[in-house]
């Protein structure tokens, strides 16, 4: 039986053009204090150039505004900060969101 709660979520798109191969993508309304847990399955990484359809947690109607955070294979992190979601976004990952080696 499908779940339709689970299936009524918002769905976006994460992009990887960091050049570098992703291992972990958190994501989490921007109220929240931390980041989450790794939204990949099992052994899942985000090729440079590759993207990925994820539901978000919660319904716009509850939060609209996320942060987002790529781990790379070093464990370099790349943020994007309080973002406004409708869903059906495509939310693309460059090099220029890298903020170190926090993570």
């Amino acid at each position: 039986m499908l779940d339709t709660t689970y299936a009524d979520l918002p769905r976006i798109t994460i992009v990887n053009n960091t050049g570098y191969r992703v291992d972990s993508i958190h994501f989490t309304p921007t109220s929240d204090r931390s980041w989450g847990p790794d939204r990949t399955s099992y052994n899942q990484v985000l090729r440079n150039g590759q993207s990925i359809t994820l539901n978000l947690p919660y319904p716009i109607s509850q939060y609209n505004r996320y942060d987002f955070l790529l781990i790379d294979l070093d464990g370099d992190g790349y943020t994007r900060m309080n973002i406004s979601l409708r869903g059906g976004e495509r939310i693309i990952f460059t090099f220029s969101d890298f903020v170190g080696k926090r993570f």
